[in-house]
């Protein structure tokens, strides 16, 4: 039973339909808990709603406890060794930003039983499980790994930042301070339109009015644009960068999965990534043949030629033929379950067989093999 659970909630693949619907059932109820926090603060909502907010708020705490106390009881079954032992295993994992995300999420709510004070405010703290995405997107961690690997180089940015920021603000408190005292009066109260002029927003409520006022201020707009594009690069270029890493590693290993390209060495796989497409269709999908080689990681097809028919699972292949020949032949391809494919486009196909003898050596017997047929 416990290690049905850790499937079920845990695992990090979701293709089952049980694994998507309880991941579809918890990211639900986050995204409704989340509007109905903001809908609860609209004063007219609260009066007419009210009841059926406190009863929603209800359920949805008794579901998130659940599965609290389903998390903490399977954490054991975790392939890391520190989460092994019932008792250290489960009280680290009540210490990882997940868990807490998720125990902060529902306290307020049995706090408010027990605590005479007014914790209707702490109701707000339901919206930090909007974080728990983050355990499932790709690009929310791809995010994360960004600000790791570039944290020196936004560091070393923001540094300068800062210095151009007190230094535009302590210039234009000694050019406008004696005009606009409300305004420039200081050097923090200058800071505030430092903010505004660097990152080019102009609130409008912090304006100088002297002429060299208006020129510095000028220079300083322009400068902003240049000083605040450098993180900005930085940050894109190292985000784009981790995503094209994650498709990379992704790809490589439904590569190792395909029994006649696994044996291949660690360059000629990388060669192979970057030519071949991962692709997913769902049960009952007509594959259009045409558009490649298809190799079958996951699920099974059903291929129908004339009126035979034979089905491939993990580790088949089709689609060589058109691919060889071109054209749409007498075959049709159906996913009799989710399907995970790698396609080898036309263009690649004959470079591929170059470069892979082995490989050549297989698929040629097989298209003879299919040509008899």
């Amino acid at each position: 039973m416990k290690s049905v659970i850790f499937w079920l909630l845990e695992s990090s693949e979701r293709k089952h339909f049980a694994q998507r619907f309880v991941n579809s059932l918890i990211i639900g109820l986050i995204v409704l808990n989340s509007f109905a926090v903001a809908l609860a603060t609209v004063e007219s909502y609260k009066v007419i709603y009210g009841d059926i907010f406190d009863i929603f708020e209800t359920f949805s705490v008794v579901i998130f406890t659940l599965e609290y106390i389903l998390r903490l009881w399977v954490c054991t079954e975790k392939e890391e060794k520190i989460y092994k032992h019932p008792m250290t295993g489960r009280l680290r994992y009540i210490l990882t930003p997940f868990a807490i995300i998720d125990l902060v999420a529902i306290l307020p709510y049995y706090l408010g039983a027990f605590v005479e004070i007014d914790l209707r405010f702490m109701r707000a703290f339901r919206l930090i499980r909007i974080f728990r995405f983050a355990s499932s997107s790709n690009t929310l961690q791809a995010l994360g790994n960004v600000f790791k690997k570039e944290s020196r180089t936004l560091l070393a940015a923001l540094l300068v930042m800062i210095i151009v920021l007190f230094t535009a603000s302590t210039i234009m408190y000694y050019l406008e301070k004696d005009i606009q005292p409300d305004k420039f009066g200081s050097i923090p109260e200058a800071m505030w339109w430092g903010v505004a002029a660097l990152t080019t927003v102009g609130f409008g409520d912090s304006v100088p009015i002297s002429v060299q006022g208006k020129f510095f201020a000028g220079l300083i707009m322009i400068l902003g644009i240049v000083i605040y594009a450098l993180p900005a690069g930085v940050f894109a270029s190292a985000f784009v960068r981790e995503l094209r890493s994650k498709s990379f590693f992704d790809t490589w290993n439904l590569v190792a999965k395909v029994p006649i390209l696994k044996n291949l060495d660690a360059s000629a796989i990388g060669k192979i990534v970057e030519i071949l497409e991962p692709y997913e269709v769902k049960v009952h999908q007509v594959i259009d043949t045409t558009k490649g080689m298809y190799f079958i990681i996951s699920g099974v097809v059903e291929i129908t030629r004339g009126d035979e028919s034979k089905k491939l699972s993990e580790g088949g292949f089709f689609g060589e033929m058109e691919t060889l020949f071109g054209g749409k032949r007498n075959v049709i391809a159906k996913a009799t379950t989710p399907v995970e494919f790698l396609i080898l486009r036309p263009k690649y196909f004959g470079e591929f067989l170059e470069a892979h003898s082995g490989i050549r050596e297989v698929i040629k017997k097989e298209v003879e093999n299919r040509s008899k047929a």
